[in-house]
């Protein structure tokens, strides 16, 4: 099991651009975990086959594709 302080995991007020994204594929995971506050408030879980076709020219923040977050409640 990965420590918790080695996940990678993205904030909901990042924005997705072509750092975050050659980042993401780098890693390798296809769920990537999207946290609120800090890193111990994790909302929701991210797919990484939801960010195949974004374009990283585009102003884009993880909080305008919510549809591709599953909600954790």
């Amino acid at each position: 099991m990965t420590p918790f302080n080695d996940i990678f995991m993205i904030s909901i007020e990042d924005r997705i651009d072509f750092k975050v994204l050659s980042e993401i594929f780098k890693v390798g995971c296809s769920r990537i975990p999207i946290f609120g506050k800090d890193r111990n408030d994790i909302v929701g879980l991210m797919l990484a086959k939801d960010l195949l076709f974004v374009d990283p020219d585009v102003w884009l923040y993880i909080y305008m594709c919510m549809v591709g977050i599953i909600y954790m409640q």
